[in-house]
């Protein structure tokens, strides 16, 4: 089961230090180089930070696949939270 908290993006320093952290607390070995591409790609975001070391270690999906997967289900995420705003704005819930 999924819950939402609001947390501010990390700093690129604290992306990587949350996933190397994370990696060593399962014991699974990530190469940096995958962990700096997924540290650059996610943007601080920590949920798909933590989305990707699941994927990764817990999964054991490819570093490419994790990543894939990753940003598949963010793009998703955007679209229907855009899809929810502009039905609001269409039924005059939202004003701009």
């Amino acid at each position: 089961m999924r819950r939402e908290i609001y947390l501010e993006r990390f700093s690129y320093e604290e992306s990587l230090e949350f996933l190397k952290r994370g990696f060593e607390e399962v014991e699974f070995k990530a190469p940096l180089t995958e962990i700096e591409e997924a540290v650059r790609q996610l943007n601080g975001v920590p949920g798909w930070l933590t989305l990707y070391g699941y994927c990764r270690a817990v999964r054991r999906l490819s570093h490419r696949d994790a990543l894939n997967l990753v940003l598949e289900e963010g793009s998703a995420l955007v679209v229907s939270e855009l899809g929810g705003l502009m039905r609001s704005l269409r039924l005059g819930i939202l004003r701009y």
